[in-house]
């Protein structure tokens, strides 16, 4: 059955606000993403410290599209007096921002730049540039 994934700069748009994500990059993430053991240790720690996520699709581009590699929106906010987000920031990064975890991406988009693909948003538009394409 198809499901429909959002982009994450929808769904900040959605939000109102910026949002955090998740995306696996490399040739070691070639393949059935539910396989990756990167991904499935972060999925038990959200579950464990009860943070909501859900699949993403990467930010929309009118140029092509890419499938879905495994990338998921983490539903907290950029707040590093947050205990949650802390416990997320220092599974995923050291002190100074590089990954732990080859491959392992962790991403804050601003509503500001999500907003530039508003236009998305009108009825009708990915259909139109379906017929387009």
């Amino acid at each position: 059955m198809a499901v429909v994934i959002r982009h994450i700069d929808k769904i900040a748009r959605d939000k109102q606000d910026g949002v955090l994500y998740v995306v696996f990059e490399g040739e070691k993430f070639r393949g059935k993403f539910e396989k990756f053991e990167e991904r499935i240790g972060l999925i038990k720690l959200l579950e464990k410290h009860k943070i909501i996520y859900e699949k993403c699709a990467e930010f929309a581009n009118e140029n092509g599209w890419r499938s879905y590699k495994g990338q998921l929106y983490i539903d907290l906010a950029f707040d590093k007096t947050n205990e949650k987000y802390m416990v997320l920031e220092n599974y995923l990064e050291y002190e100074d921002g590089t990954p732990k975890m080859e491959g392992v991406m962790f991403y804050y988009l601003p509503l500001e730049i999500a907003m530039q693909n508003a236009h998305h948003d009108e009825l009708g538009f990915w259909e139109k540039w379906a017929e387009e394409f």
